[in-house]
């Protein structure tokens, strides 16, 4: 019981302090005759706010007030706001606060938005004021107009100030690299405030560079580029990222050797730019030399991540050799891909999902695939195609499974992928899969299947350019000439519609009558010539003329 009431008592006394220290005024409200134990007798005069004066520095208001405090009481404050209508302090900030001192002094006290607007507002007047007990005993107000911004852009432009051109760079590089509208907008902004303060900061001009080939159309997009790297060369000819940069620039204007030579320049230099390895690489695979590509790539993704901005580069090394070995098929070299990128970028389960979708339609492993998918949505992997993988890893698994494992498996399975067009373009991409197909092809529902978008199994493989899916979805009996979507479109015309040769010549090669595909009274020559693409037109003609 002591020890309770101990407790109790100790409890008390720590919120009465608490109290006293947030509220002082209430110790003087309510205990007056502690004003007269300072020993100090008051000083003649009259207390008073003597003056006020704001000063602006960029986004923050500063007040310069002057006072005459006759120390009447031992805690008194005075007080600086922002209104427009003084008499109402109740939607205003407290504002600033500073323990006001015998005698007369000068203190310098930030003016506050309004507290309790959450939206851009306009003040007409600032207020000082001398407080005592809690009673205001003099103010000063003068006509001062302040615009604040809303809460968020105020809060901005407050760190803005206090960042330092480096810290504005590193920012705009981090924003530039995750490639949104907003961020690009925001990125611009900065490496713009860098170059008004300082215009030979050679590293925004790269950073430039990019920002303009990621939001202005092409090719006018590469000509400011290179203009931006240029004028970062003539301040620094040895600036290895602009050098990199300007390969990339001139590889994409196609004046390939004036790319090799500036990534050799950038290689003789010597730069830890992971992107003059990506970037060389994507040059050597727009001439067709894919070997020499793939070891440049090799050299990208070399040794340990960097975790910094060039960890971009080295997911675009990864993308591309992934891409070139699988044209390859060197199956267990990119398993050993997959897996490594994955292990080396955790935060992005999606990499982790694309090594499941390997493994299932590669490999034929659904078990690996089930238990990489499950990882990567648990980890935050959305992606939709995530999802159906998963499905069709389970369908796997019940077709090989045993009961009574079997019926729980394709209860999960029509979870992530019920049957429909969608199931049979998933099973159809892959000869590990396709084998499937025919447990579900009961009264020939594979050809006739449509989902809520009128599409069928084959219009989505021809949408997605897979030709080796349509190829096995004809044998399953799928139509070339069936209408879809709610365009109602030929199936056969998707390809022409893409722009697509490669599906076209296949939807021609499949012995479909040229004269059968129309749209909207437009025969396939009347389309292909719409679309104004030469290759196409001919490619058309040339199946008319030899029927």
């Amino acid at each position: 019981m002591k020890n309770t009431r101990t407790h109790v008592l100790l409890a008390l006394l720590l919120a009465l302090v608490a109290l006293v220290v947030a509220r002082p005024e209430l110790l003087l409200r309510y205990e007056p005759s502690v004003a007269g134990q300072q020993g100090e007798p008051p000083l003649p005069g009259t207390n008073a706010i003597k003056g006020l004066a704001i000063r602006r520095d960029g986004e923050v208001y500063a007040a310069d007030v002057s006072y005459f405090y006759r120390g009447d009481a031992p805690v008194a404050q005075v007080r600086v706001f922002a209104a427009s209508d003084p008499t109402d302090q109740s939607k205003y900030q407290p504002g600033m606060v500073e323990i006001a001192s015998r005698g007369e002094h000068q203190v310098t006290l930030n003016v506050l938005r309004p507290k309790w607007i959450q939206e851009a507002v306009r003040t007409q007047k600032v207020v000082a004021s001398l407080e005592i007990n809690g009673r205001t005993v003099s103010r000063l107000e003068i006509d001062y107009g302040i615009a604040w911004p809303d809460p968020f852009a105020e809060m901005q432009s407050r760190r803005d100030a206090q960042m330092s051109d480096d810290d504005r760079y590193r920012q705009a590089v981090t924003l530039i690299d995750s490639r949104s509208r907003n961020a690009l907008t925001e990125a611009k902004r900065l490496l713009d405030r860098i170059i008004i303060n300082q215009p030979d900061y050679v590293d925004a001009y790269p950073e430039l560079a990019r920002h303009a080939m990621m939001t202005m159309p092409r090719p006018g997009a590469f000509d400011r580029a290179e203009e931006h790297l240029q004028h970062a060369l003539a301040l620094q000819p040895g600036h290895a990222n602009s050098h990199v940069l300007l390969g990339y620039v001139f590889a994409h204007q196609d004046r390939f050797d004036e790319a090799e030579a500036e990534f050799e320049r950038a290689q003789t230099i010597g730069t830890a730019n992971l992107w003059l390895w990506a970037n060389w690489g994507e040059l050597l695979r727009m001439q067709g030399r894919d070997a020499e590509a793939i070891a440049k790539y090799l050299q990208a993704i070399d040794g340990a991540r960097p975790f910094n901005t060039y960890d971009v580069a080295r997911q675009e090394a990864y993308r591309n050799l992934l891409d070139l070995l699988e044209t390859r098929g060197d199956v267990e070299k990119l398993d050993e891909l997959y897996a490594r990128r994955s292990g080396e970028f955790p935060e992005n389960a999606c990499f982790l999902a694309a090594h499941a979708e390997f493994k299932l339609f590669q490999k034929g492993d659904f078990d690996g695939a089930i238990e990489d998918d499950e990882r990567a949505v648990k980890a935050g992997c959305d992606d939709r195609g995530v999802g159906e993988v998963l499905g069709v890893a389970y369908y796997m698994a019940w077709s090989a499974g045993q009961e009574p494992d079997k019926a729980r498996l394709l209860a999960k399975a029509r979870v992530f992928l019920p049957e429909g067009p969608r199931l049979y373009l998933r099973l159809s991409t892959s000869d590990r899969t396709a084998g499937l197909l025919e447990k579900f092809n009961e009264d020939g529902r594979i050809a006739a299947a449509r989902d809520a978008d009128n599409m069928t199994a084959i219009a989505y493989a021809l949408a997605g350019r897979d030709l080796g899916a349509a190829r096995r979805l004809m044998g399953y009996g799928a139509s070339l000439t069936d209408s879809v979507g709610s365009q109602q479109i030929q199936v056969a015309l998707i390809p022409v519609f893409n722009e697509d040769l490669e599906g076209i010549r296949f939807v021609l090669e499949s012995g479909i009558d040229p004269a059968s595909i129309t749209f909207r009274g437009a025969s396939l020559v009347d389309i292909a010539t719409q679309s104004g693409n030469p290759e196409l037109v001919e490619l058309v003609r040339k199946a008319r003329r030899e029927l």
